[in-house]
């Protein structure tokens, strides 16, 4: 299952780096010395796409190029939706798009034969509102707000204490002192555009990004993080990848301008109040997306010829120190490895190093201008969002803006989402000891094995599975790390301080103490008692270097898990989410590791091209999907997270078989209504365009119809549009 970990009205703040920087980092200017806009150098002119070394060519998550949206010979293309008809759902096929509420109307012919999610879900979809400050609305968003009552209520209780309750109410408190951040106001932003103005050549340039005093406030060009290998999940190591910049014309596409148009609305506006130039902003704007952004694109022509199942792993290697010293030229790799404090390691992970590579035709001394631009916005981007109440505002908009948000939610909701996102750890381990799961922790477990013990019945049955690759399933599949509500291990942080700090200070300080916890595991050994992100989410999750599932204390709440809850409800709700989560072991994905959460290859070769069939016939059952008018399913897209949606359904039904008089109506009803919600037009194109699911309406719809007990249940027959030939059906595992 997948809702947002960081959902809008808690986590504006965060989101605008990740919205904004990692999916789109562009250039701009405020007041520079000269007026003009330059043009590309040669360099950049003739450069037409980026050369990537010898290996497998393979695509982003969030990629939508795709075969998708054929009708006959005709491809449609889901870039050029008109804007006029984006909503009209009636247009879509082979049911109208009911996640956006526009498109019911009253008195709707409702039956389980012909759009069983609207059957079920009707009266609450046309009496839902989406509350104030939200992008959607829905069961799981019910649970999730449930999760944030409990939230407000330990930050306000004065009987907690300890050191870690201590640093959440500090940085809680250091966020809402809006006095001190208004008396600061824009001055922390503009001295650091200022010196980047200033600087006159390119070993300048270079001094300024290296300098570990400027801290993250704008981007170094590569991302660096530390994670298990993954040749050997084991050990430790140090992490090299390029800045994944979605813009306007990248993978990420929307209805045509809206994301452009908000994006640069928002730079030119806070540029503007923070003393510079408006007009020429937009237009620096403008010249860095046209110019210096597009060299940091992934190669299209990658995504082009990608099969879609692969990822990132299979451009991804392990590089010595000398062969890092010698994979740029004109960019300054080993200086920005020493600012990050890897200098000096042995060797590295490096995705798509020849991406990195093509830093050399960008970081010349006749970009220079190009450069500083695109300093300057990664500045005011990831500054922007904690800075004054001003700035905050123009936050507010752009989101309003781009999700089509009418409202926003308070200042204290935003505070207790970012120390949420900050302090995961801290905030985690106090919520425990307010809110003590222990006995949900046992039964939650047991659930788990119960679902992985059938999972093992399921895979010893398949018949289009060799011997060899089946018993390799079967290992991974009893080596599989459980973890449920909490990890056995946590990270340290009685270490961390941030008393008497300023807001930006204190963020600052979270920052790089999180950084030396993760540096001191460089080298060392990788426990799979930890959890790689700890953080109370409404979610679950599968991690396939650690080849284990994580059940967040989040997601064990409200109408997902309370007493006296039915088997019916359990398994349709917490059951399918959990299924799912163990099916990503084996999904397009997660197929690729073993059972130590190697990168390995553990099939014959004769199978995993049998597997490969199974999920084209997938992506072309899911591809001849449209959910609204022009608006094809990008199969490729989301094949993997429909993987794991039928193989959840399916080896729940198989638990349901050995349950006497079990209630299969109140069982798929339930599961209807778990997938419910309403949302905003430009979140549901937003979500279209980028994520990796399915709509919500569809999860419901093309799960059920794989399954006999469905048609059994409802007397669904040939000729209703719930109907799906068994020959059609999907059935991976």
């Amino acid at each position: 299952m997948k809702e947002n970990s960081k959902k809008f009205t808690n986590v504006k703040k965060l989101l605008v780096i990740f919205s904004l920087i990692i999916c789109l980092t562009v250039s701009c200017k405020g007041k520079e010395e000269n007026n003009n806009t330059p043009t590309p150098t040669a360099d950049l002119q003739a450069q037409e796409k980026i050369e990537e070394p010898s290996v497998t060519p393979e695509p982003e998550n969030n990629d939508t190029s795709t075969e998708a949206g054929k009708t006959g010979s005709e491809e449609q293309n889901t870039e050029n939706i008109e804007e006029e008809h984006v909503n009209n759902g009636l247009h879509a096929s082979p049911w109208i798009n009911s996640d956006l509420k526009e498109n019911l109307t009253e008195n709707m012919e409702l039956s389980p034969k012909e759009d069983f999610h609207l059957y079920v879900n009707y009266e609450w979809l046309k009496d839902a509102e989406i509350p104030a400050g939200y992008r959607k609305w829905s069961f799981k968003y019910g649970v999730y707000k449930t999760v944030k009552e409990k939230e407000k209520a330990l930050i306000s209780d004065e009987n907690m204490v300890g050191h870690d309750y201590e640093l959440i109410k500090d940085y809680y408190n250091t966020i809402l002192n809006w006095d001190e951040r208004n008396e600061t106001g824009l001055t922390p932003m503009t001295q650091l555009i200022d010196e980047i103005q200033a600087i006159q050549s390119l070993e300048e340039l270079t001094e300024f990004i290296c300098d570990k005093d400027k801290g993250s406030c704008f981007s170094r060009f590569i991302t660096v993080d530390v994670k298990p290998a993954l040749s050997d999940s084991s050990k430790y190591i140090v992490n090299i990848s390029p800045k994944s910049h979605v813009g306007p014309e990248g993978e990420i596409s929307m209805t045509p301008g809206r994301q452009q148009t908000s994006e640069k609305k928002y730079v030119s506006e806070l540029m503007k109040i923070a003393g510079y130039d408006r007009v020429e902003a937009a237009q620096m704007y403008d010249a860095a997306v046209s110019g210096i952004e597009p060299y940091f694109y992934y190669d299209m022509k990658l995504r082009e010829t990608s099969n879609g199942f692969n990822t990132n792993e299979e451009n991804t290697v392990i590089m010595s120190s000398d062969e890092i010293k010698s994979l740029t030229k004109e960019f300054p790799l080993m200086r920005v490895l020493d600012y990050y404090g890897v200098g000096d390691v042995e060797e590295y992970e490096v995705c798509k190093p020849g991406i990195i590579q093509n830093l050399d035709s960008i970081y010349l001394e006749g970009n220079l201008a190009y450069l500083k631009r695109y300093l300057i916005v990664t500045c005011v981007m990831k500054m922007g969002p904690h800075l004054n109440q001003d700035a905050d505002k123009l936050l507010d908009d752009y989101y309003e803006s781009l999700y089509g948000i009418s409202e926003v939610t308070s200042d204290e909701d935003n505070a207790l989402g970012e120390v949420v996102s900050y302090l995961g750890t801290p905030f985690y381990k106090v919520y425990l000891q307010k809110y003590d799961a222990t006995e949900t922790k046992v039964r939650i477990t047991k659930l788990v094995e119960q679902i992985i013990h059938e999972y093992r019945l399921m895979l010893s049955e398949e018949d289009w599975l060799s011997e060899t690759t089946k018993k390799s399933a079967i290992e991974k599949l009893d080596n599989l790390k459980i973890n449920v509500i909490c990890p056995e291990v946590w990270d340290d942080y009685s270490g961390l301080d941030l008393k008497g700090l300023s807001y930006l200070d204190a963020r600052q300080k979270i920052i790089d103490y999180e950084w030396q916890l993760a540096l001191a595991k460089v080298g060392g050994t990788c426990s799979r008692e930890e959890w790689r992100n700890i953080e109370l989410t409404t979610n679950a999750s599968y991690e396939p270097l650690y080849n284990s599932i994580n059940i967040n204390y989040g997601i064990v709440d409200g109408e997902l898990y309370y007493d006296g809850i039915s088997d019916e409800e359990l398994y349709a709700g917490l059951g399918t989410i959990i299924g799912h989560e163990i099916s990503h072991a084996f999904d397009s994905r997660g197929a690729l590791y073993d059972k130590n959460g190697d990168y390995v290859n553990w099939w014959t070769e004769e199978d995993y091209k049998s597997f490969e069939e199974k999920i084209d016939k997938l992506i072309k059952y899911l591809s001849n999907i449209s959910v609204w008018y022009n608006g094809y399913v990008n199969g490729k897209l989301v094949c993997g997270e429909a993987i794991a949606d039928i193989a959840g359904m399916q080896v729940i039904l198989k638990m349901t078989e050995k349950i006497s008089d079990f209630n299969y109506e109140e069982f798929f009803t339930a599961y209807a209504k778990s997938w419910r919600s309403i949302t905003t037009e430009e979140y549901e194109q937003y979500l279209f365009a980028a994520d990796t699911h399915l709509l919500d309406y569809l999860r419901t719809n093309t799960v059920v119809q794989q399954f006999e007990e469905f048609y059994e249940t409802y007397d669904v027959k040939k000729g209703d549009t719930m109907y799906l030939s068994p020959k059609k059906r999907i059935n991976i595992w």
